[in-house]
């Protein structure tokens, strides 16, 4: 992330407020724990010529991919459904 941040201060006209960048730092940390434990309960549990094809597999294959996408969708209608009417009524 550091040097796609020098590269947008050097060579573009973006601007961030130092409050903003704090908050997409801690944002990207927060983001960054469930996968960093995950690798490393990948990679403290298992044999190590089957840590690559295992973190492979569950990171890379479009199969855990749709997996991600159908619990996203189910946790996002459920919050719409419980939701629903509460806030634009």
């Amino acid at each position: 992330m550091i040097p796609l941040v020098v590269i947008a201060a050097r060579l573009t006209a973006a601007e961030i407020t130092p409050l903003r960048l704090l908050l997409a730092l801690a944002t990207v940390s927060v983001v960054a724990v469930p996968f960093t434990l995950l690798g490393l309960a990948i990679g403290c549990s298992l044999p190590s010529m089957a840590v690559t094809v295992v973190a492979q597999v569950v990171f890379l294959s479009p199969v855990m991919l749709g997996v991600w996408v159908v619990a996203l969708a189910a946790v996002g209608g459920w919050a719409y459904r419980r939701d629903e009417g509460r806030r634009f009524s």
